[in-house]
């Protein structure tokens, strides 16, 4: 069994690796029929809480391409059908190193096991992505006082989850002239396009049409390829719709949130 959606892909992989059989796929509600239940990564274990209680089998086995020994001793612990549960690589646990202080380190997991809740285990693991998905880091934002979805860091054209995420087209361009810097991480906060420059500290936020261009010049990657689209989409003249996308793509460069393909 693989848990949607990047244990599909590993599955897919693991099934042309190991020469599995269709049969192999099949779900069986027999209590003592073996189940192997595959993933990209495992965080804190939520994902695989809620697969466990749609399966009866009595004897389960987790494997995980990344996940912490920690989570995986407390799954061990905790769900008596889990006879294993391993992992191709470990996760580390930065929570000690950003937490020095025992006091504020328990005091900080007491209040993420309060608000987060249903999970085997919590810490602040190193980011991992992969081409299909970048998982889910929420953070908990003080002023809403719930949790939020946190930053991206793969660009959309090295992710396939983080194009669907922010509305990147499909990609028509043969030629690509502009790309997004590797010093930019992304963010998709109440329908607005949030870009982090990590070099120069700064923060800048996109809606509406300054977001759809956006979206445009880092799906097309030139100035060229994009005024067919925006003409369609907006009624302005050629000329016009140039000055302003040469002008947008300066500002982009000067703030280096977008560089040159070559540079």
């Amino acid at each position: 069994m693989a848990i949607p959606r990047g244990g599909l892909i590993v599955l897919g992989m693991l099934s042309y690796l190991l020469n599995l059989k269709q049969s192999q796929f099949e779900t069986s509600d027999q209590p003592d029929q073996p189940v192997m239940i595959v993933d990209d990564i495992a965080l804190t274990g939520k994902r695989i809480s809620k697969i466990l209680s749609n399966t009866q089998s009595s004897h389960v086995v987790i494997a995980n391409l990344y996940s912490h020994p920690d989570l995986r001793k407390s799954i061990l612990e905790k769900e008596p059908r889990v006879k294993y549960c391993f992992s191709a690589h470990d996760l580390k646990d930065q929570a000690r190193g950003n937490y020095p202080d025992t006091n504020d380190y328990y005091s900080w997991r007491k209040k993420m096991n309060k608000r987060m809740g249903g999970r085997y285990w919590i810490g602040q693991v190193d980011l991992v992505g992969f081409a299909w998905s970048e998982p889910d880091y929420p953070f908990w934002n003080p002023v809403t006082d719930k949790l939020e979805d946190g930053w991206r860091s793969l660009p959309p054209h090295k992710c396939l989850k983080n194009r669907s995420i922010f509305g990147i087209l499909p990609d028509e361009s043969a030629t690509k002239d502009l790309q997004l810097s590797s010093a930019v991480i992304m963010g998709c906060f109440h329908d607005e396009i949030w870009l982090f420059q990590k070099d120069t500290q700064q923060i800048y936020s996109l809606t509406g049409v300054a977001a759809e261009i956006w979206r445009v010049l880092v799906s097309y990657g030139n100035i060229e390829s994009s005024i067919p689209y925006l003409m369609d989409k907006y009624d302005v003249e050629e000329s016009i719709l140039r000055l302003d996308l040469e002008s947008y793509v300066d500002d982009l460069l000067e703030i280096k949130i977008f560089k040159k393909r070559d540079s």
